[in-house]
């Protein structure tokens, strides 16, 4: 510090650089800052530090100027990315490339103290540098087809010559190593350590990127040549590629990642003239730059990549279509209210999330639009869904699902005012869309979640809701948890503290992949919830098995088995031949062919099991094991596969599937929606029990019950109006669960439902393929697409508990209330009368 206090004109510079560092960052927070603001306030501060320096003499030879140059390089980068904002040279650097120029900056800001460090310091300083000096090439190189443009328009206000700091950078970065590094051997090992080991890094990531690349290619190729088959190629190759963070990488490669100018691209590259931002969604990776500077390019078209990170790599949220951007957007705060009803396995997560655009008022068409998905636990439903206009809480009003697109485009797309939609999605998604968001301003929505709660090991679980959206990593997510009747064996994740009688809070930036446990020792409550004169109750589910001896056991192989599952597999007691799989074929196993079919099938990151080529359903068995993500019906669209899965889908005997381990996968978890599967879930051990019995799960649902397998529960409905004290999200969960029920392989095949259905959700108030809720700003609005809220439940409140009265009721609840209005004051009034 007395070093830094004698020296006053690097004192200025540092306090500069900090400043500038802290402006720079705030678009970062999502502040509301003006981004062209921003850079000139850091070009304005690095432009006077430069003339500092040119006044003072410092950079002139013997005056220990290297430092203090340094310092000026430092804040002149923080200005060129900080310009990189409006005008795009670079795409948007990923987070390790982030972190690794603040290390930079850092480490060259600390020169000035080199000579006061101990031995080690310098050492690990110097390998830093050289490492950065590395980095500096890079982006130097990149520049190249900058050069000409900036030095022939330089004059304009300097700012082109924002292109020439990675250069300065490397040139003084060469100079300062060289210097240090005479006559000392350690700091010029140091040096060459830090160089050779980034650049055996990189030739191994280059040849793991070409030897991946080249497989994925082949895979392609191999798939492309076979046109006969049902399912499309870029699901073939996908089956065959490791789902891992290379694959995603390579396939996100010109859609999300920028990739090297000199291959494949139609500009000049030695004159190539910055230009506008557009968008955010394109990320630059020095890495992934180099790689396929190397002829490290997949012949698989943009489309066909972009449909396999959708299916396998959980990319659907950002896949949506926009009608608007949303890259300036960031979630500010989830406020979380969660509601748990042991007694009938039943939840609502009440979540008010707020969501505000991080930049100032200078751009055309300002308005942002937020999008969020949200994955819910298998039966769980959409109860309700609030937009705040003006200040006021707007609830949704549920209607068919093509009105409330309808509606939503016409006002989003010509007229920009204030609507919100919320769609279900197949694989247990919806999405939010909420518009408009204003600069520096933040909007606040509500979406209601009813949930059955899962049985696991003994125990009920509920598990967080998980959401994809504009960044939450910073946002305030307090949970208040509430519950609503006696429970045991309570577990609560790390946070949580009591607050009010059977209430819990948590609050600050918590995870959200966490659950909460309970025993599920009690037995379910026999009250029910009434409306219309119709009663709904919950009642514990017990498989209703009959008898059942397979004659055809077929297993869908992938990569989830394991050697043990499949030996045992084929062991399974009764006279049955087993069938695997094999390339879009039905092949039996034998004892010649076990050992090959199991390597080459454990290969597959996912199967498609073709159901639609067994024969004879009712002797068929269908053992399957999820691997994760998968591809759904959806992303089958127009392939023979799929036309062939409807024809299945017809009015037919159903499957009987068993699950070994309860997870089915996306393609399977659709089927079982649409009522195609006859199920039973458990382990290899289980199954074998079963086939020894020879028994198996009928089907426990009709017109008035429903079941949920994981919740072990069924949800009935009968003729009563007695009042009772049950939530009214058992009429919910019982009319989603009815519609996916009785629409069934009609939903698969993309027949219009029954107008009943339709007329079901509404009155429930949920969200099903079928119905959608949709806020508009005003009852015109409303009218003017015909919808219309119908004489049923409303949005899902916290409060909601009880029955609604019938008309009868209230009409008995009135003259009770006159009745004792009239005792407790009728004798007053005949005094005052008299």
């Amino acid at each position: 510090m007395k070093k830094l206090r004698q020296d006053s004109l690097y004192l200025f510079g540092l306090i500069l650089t900090c400043i500038a560092a802290i402006v720079g960052a705030l678009p970062f927070f999502g502040t509301n800052s003006n981004e062209q603001g921003v850079f000139m306030f850091s070009f304005g501060i690095t432009f006077i530090f430069f003339l500092t320096l040119l006044v003072s003499g410092r950079l002139k030879k013997g005056r220990n100027g290297l430092a203090p140059f340094f310092l000026f390089l430092v804040m002149f980068l923080i200005s060129a990315y900080a310009l990189n904002r409006e005008i795009q040279i670079f795409h948007v650097s990923t987070n390790w490339l982030n972190v690794l120029l603040v290390l930079s900056c850092v480490n060259y800001i600390a020169i000035f103290w080199y000579d006061e460090m101990p031995c080690w310091l310098k050492l690990a300083h110097v390998f830093i540098i050289s490492v950065s000096l590395l980095l500096f090439v890079y982006l130097s190189l990149y520049l190249v087809p900058q050069y000409a443009f900036s030095a022939f328009f330089f004059w304009v206000l300097f700012l082109p010559m924002h292109s020439f700091v990675p250069l300065l950078l490397v040139i003084y970065s060469i100079k300062w190593l060289v210097k240090v590094s005479e006559n000392n051997k350690q700091v010029a090992v140091s040096i060459w350590s830090g160089i050779g080991l980034v650049m055996v890094f990189i030739i191994a990531y280059v040849t793991a990127w070409n030897i991946r690349v080249n497989a994925i290619n082949r895979h392609y190729r191999n798939a492309d040549a076979d046109p006969s088959k049902s399912l499309p190629v870029w699901v073939r190759t996908a089956s065959k590629v490791p789902a891992n963070w290379l694959t995603e990488r390579i396939l996100k490669t010109d859609s999300r990642f920028g990739t090297s100018a000199i291959q494949g691209s139609n500009r000049n590259w030695f004159w190539n003239a910055p230009t506008i931002r557009r968008s955010n969604e394109f990320r630059h990776d020095p890495l992934i730059t180099i790689a396929t500077a190397f002829n490290g390019h997949l012949i698989m078209p943009v489309e066909e990549r972009l449909r396999i990170l959708l299916a396998v790599f959980n990319e659907r949220h950002q896949a949506e279509e926009r009608l608007w951007s949303g890259d300036d957007l960031y979630t500010e705060e989830v406020n979380s209210t969660i509601q748990i009803w042991p007694q009938y396995r039943i939840s609502y997560t009440d979540m008010v999330i707020k969501v505000r655009c991080g930049y100032g008022e200078s751009r055309w068409r300002p308005e942002e639009e937020a999008i969020y998905s949200f994955s819910l636990p298998e039966g769980s439903a959409v109860t309700a869904l609030s937009l705040w206009v003006d200040g006021n809480e707007m609830p949704g009003i549920l209607t068919t699902k093509q009105k409330a697109d309808s509606a939503y485009r016409t006002i989003v797309g010509r007229e920009a005012r204030d609507p919100s939609v919320l769609h279900w999605q197949e694989g247990n998604r919806v999405s939010v869309r909420v518009f408009p968001v204003f600069p520096g301003k933040y909007r606040r929505f509500r979406v209601g979640i009813t949930t059955p709660l899962q049985i696991r090991k003994g125990k009920l679980e509920y598990r967080n809701i998980g959401m994809e959206g504009p960044s939450h990593t910073l946002a305030q997510k307090p949970v208040t948890l509430q519950l609503m009747g006696p429970v045991n064996e309570l577990e609560l994740p790390g946070g949580f503290a009591p607050a009010q009688k059977n209430s819990y809070e948590r609050k600050g930036r918590s995870g959200t992949d966490w659950s909460i446990t309970m025993s599920a020792s009690r037995p379910v409550s026999p009250q029910a919830f009434s409306f219309k004169g119709q009663a709904y109750n919950v009642k514990d589910y017990v498989h209703h098995r009959a008898h059942f001896q397979p004659a055809h056991v077929y297993l869908d192989l992938n990569k989830a088995w394991t050697y043990d599952e499949y030996y045992w597999a084929l062991q399974l007691p009764g006279h049955h031949k087993t069938f695997v799989c094999r390339d879009e074929q039905l092949e039996e196993v034998t004892e010649k062919n076990k050992d090959v079919l199991f390597k080459e099938l454990h290969q597959q990151q996912f199967s498609l099991f073709p159901v639609h080529q067994i024969a004879n359903v009712d002797t068929a068995l269908l053992i399957s094991k999820s691997a994760g993500s998968s591809p759904n019906l959806a992303d089958l669209k127009e392939t023979k596969f799929l036309d062939s899965l409807k024809a299945f889908a017809t009015p037919r005997p159903r499957l009987r599937l068993f699950c070994i381990d309860g997870e089915l996968s996306p393609y399977l978890r659709s089927l079982k929606e649409y009522r195609i599967f006859h199920f039973e879930q458990g382990s290899i051990d289980d199954c074998s029990l079963l086939m020894a019995r020879e028994e198996f799960s009928m089907d426990a649902e009709d017109e008035n019950q429903v079941v949920i397998d994981h919740s072990r529960m069924m949800i009935t409905r009968s003729k009563d109006s007695t009042a009772s004290v049950a939530p009214d999200h058992l009429m919910r969960l019982f009319a989603y669960n009815h519609v996916m029920q009785q629409a069934g392989a009609g939903l698969l095949n993309g027949e219009a439902p029954a107008d009943s259905l339709v007329a079901e959700a509404a009155e429930a108030h949920v969200v099903t393929p079928v119905s959608s809720l949709v806020v508009l700003e005003s009852q015109k609005d409303y009218d003017r697409f015909d919808i219309k809220e119908t004489d049923g439940l409303k949005n899902a409140a916290k409060s909601s508990t009880g029955a609604v009265p019938e008309p009868h009721e209230w009409a008995l609840i009135i003259l009770a209330v006159f009745l004792l209005f009239t005792l407790k004051f009728g004798p007053v009034w005949k005094r005052r009368w008299s």
